[in-house]
């Protein structure tokens, strides 16, 4: 084992210590069932995973194992289900609105206001002037007609006097409309990132991950030397399953492990490694190998991720954790203003007099890690976490660098839409099992024939009479043939209905309400998929609408809640990365074709903390 190139004051063992640690943690404490997350996403694929379903509907059916793999098929009911809700989110708006929520903002707010009082008062104190001087001005003319100029002039201050705020619409404003400069800024470089980043498509992704997985995970910073945003896949994390954690980047660690190629090793991590340790990985590397499940070896479970197949690539995994760091706040006089300064300095450092250092005051505080291994050897990039704010007001708050929430979790498992949904999926698909093969036995109506009524006196066997009978639909009988009867002619024939279409309809009917009882159990019913009966009343559809609106709108509000978290991270952390690579004009184009164009004050942003908020 190896470490290269840290830029902390941690040596390297402690990083390698950590993630040995933390992968021991990840082995006993993952919980999550990997296998029903993968047979979810084969089910929104139309595949289905045989196993899985023989799991859940032996439970209905005990012969089902004598049924082979190759006569079941998935019979897609879930799919639209899941469609109508990324549409219905689609067209749902994206409104954001940025806060400056720090003591400093807040004292900017104020004193804007005040100005704003201030400049009506004035107004309101010298308007009764203003009106005397008019008057005696009036009196002057003594019913002169006023010249363009004057009236010009006149009509311009009553404009004035209309637009002029009162304090009650000064108070709006404030509430409603103003910006201080630094919202505004920061306002412009997360509209940047929507658009440079494509957080929209990203955020449906990561919904979609949502509604089949029963989690979203989205990954914000520098991974590695790179400025990486995007949806992260859950088969790729395990993370702390404390019950007690409602947002994933709350929790004490998570690692993410993922196959590279060597074009992105090297555009991740080729600045740590070096050409030699990237000639060491890549060696042996080959671009149409492909890799079962069977042959990985990953540590983190007996059996590996439930992929039926990856393409073999360099492994890289990510670990990053939460521990203390010593600080000290020291107090310190400024030489120059004379006043009291407070200071956040390392937890090394050493109290100055003679720089004005009155007092010091040690503090343990969160902190974010991280380690990344490549190819099972190569340690790079222990860090604390670039970007991490010294805030006093925020540096308890230590959050992971994977933003993250979970669904229907309480006291259990995440619990997704389609786990609800499965179950009428496996039913439905074993009816339509029964169907078909009622419909590959079903002989329809049969006929029996009274043999004694063939006319062999005529010459007429039963293979000849057969062919009259199948090719011109006549059969010839005759009545007074040897040894028949005259009631023999009435009982010539007999007809046995051998159809199964009684049987039919009734599974068709079944099938029917596991369908509608599938998408009505979740709240996405046939209304939500745009599917309205002929004579269904609109009152009726409305009255529908809204209440399945009401049963999802729980799961838009988790949604909700993961796409604000998200935007926090990626606003901090874009403004880091524009920071440190010394980008100071941003240009891009908004999603109405304008062009934008503006200048970076690192200064204003970094003096304000930051809250968004959506509707």
């Amino acid at each position: 084992m190896k470490i290269l190139n840290f830029n902390t004051n941690r040596g390297k063992k402690y990083f390698i210590d950590k993630a040995e640690q933390i992968e021991s943690v990840a082995i006993n404490g993952d919980k999550l069932d990997r296998d029903n997350i993968v047979a979810n996403y084969k089910l929104i694929n139309n595949k289905l995973d045989y196993r899985d379903f023989q799991r859940v509907v032996k439970l209905f059916d005990d012969d089902i194992e004598d049924i082979e793999e190759s006569q079941i098929q998935n019979k897609d009911i879930i799919s639209s289900k899941i469609k109508a809700l990324i549409g219905h989110e689609l067209k749902r708006p994206f409104n954001w609105h940025i806060t400056a929520i720090n003591e400093e903002a807040t004292t900017r707010r104020e004193r804007e206001e005040t100005r704003l009082l201030r400049e009506y008062i004035e107004k309101k104190l010298v308007e009764p002037i203003r009106l005397q001087i008019e008057q005696e001005y009036a009196e002057q003319l003594k019913g002169r007609e006023l010249t363009p100029e004057e009236r010009q002039q006149l009509q311009q201050q009553i404009q004035q006097e209309l637009q002029a705020k009162t304090p009650e619409q000064i108070k709006i404003y404030m509430e409603r409309e103003f910006q201080d400069v630094a919202e505004l800024l920061a306002s412009q470089i997360l509209e940047f990132a929507i658009m440079e980043f494509k957080l929209k498509e990203k955020f449906n992704e990561a919904w979609k991950d949502g509604l089949t997985s029963a989690h979203e995970f989205f990954y914000s910073g520098m991974f590695g030397e790179r400025y990486l945003v995007e949806p992260v896949n859950i088969l790729e994390v395990y993370y702390d399953t404390n019950p007690f954690v409602k947002n994933i980047e709350d929790g004490e660690y998570i690692v993410r492990r993922t196959y590279m190629s060597p074009t992105d090793i090297v555009k991740y991590f080729g600045k740590e490694l070096g050409q030699k340790k990237i000639s060491e990985l890549v060696e042996g590397y080959k671009f149409d190998t492909w890799v079962t499940k069977e042959e990985l070896d990953w540590d983190f479970r007996e059996e590996p991720f439930s992929y039926q197949d990856l393409r073999r690539g360099i492994e890289v995994i990510h670990f990053q954790w939460k521990d203390v760091r010593k600080i000290k706040k020291i107090k310190r006089l400024n030489l120059l203003t004379g006043e009291i300064e407070s200071l956040i300095v390392d937890g090394t450092y050493k109290l100055n007099e003679e720089a004005g250092d009155i007092e010091e005051e040690v503090v343990y505080i969160p902190r974010v890690y991280e380690v990344f291994r490549i190819g099972g050897e190569h340690y790079v990039y222990g860090r604390e976490v670039p970007g991490q704010l010294f805030d006093e007001e925020l540096m308890w708050n230590a959050k992971l660098s994977y933003t993250g929430v979970k669904y229907d979790y309480t006291n259990d498992l995440p619990v997704s839409i389609v786990d609800r949904l499965k179950v009428y999926q496996y039913l439905y698909n074993l009816i339509w099992y029964h169907i078909q093969r009622k419909l590959a036995t079903d002989e329809g109506k049969k006929i029996l024939l009274n043999m004694n009524l063939i006319p062999k006196s005529l010459g007429i066997d039963f293979k000849k009479w057969m062919k009259y009978f199948m090719k011109n639909n006549i059969g010839f009988l005759n009545p007074n043939e040897e040894g028949n009867k005259v009631g023999d002619v009435v009982n010539a024939a007999k007809e046995i209905d051998m159809s199964l279409v009684a049987d039919l309809s009734r599974y068709i009917e079944l099938a029917d309400y596991i369908e509608r009882r599938a998408g009505e159990s979740v709240g996405i019913t046939k209304e939500i998929e745009g599917r309205v009966e002929q004579y269904q009343s609109v009152q009726n559809t409305q009255v529908n609408l809204v209440q399945s609106s009401n049963i999802l709108e729980t799961y838009y509000s988790v949604h909700e809640i993961f796409k604000r978290n998200a935007l926090e991270r990626i606003l901090a952390t874009t403004v880091y990365y524009l920071k440190t690579k010394g980008i100071r004009r941003l240009s891009y184009i908004t999603d109405d074709q304008t062009r934008r164009m503006i200048e970076l004050d690192f200064d204003i942003l970094e003096e304000s903390i930051y809250g968004i908020y959506l509707s």
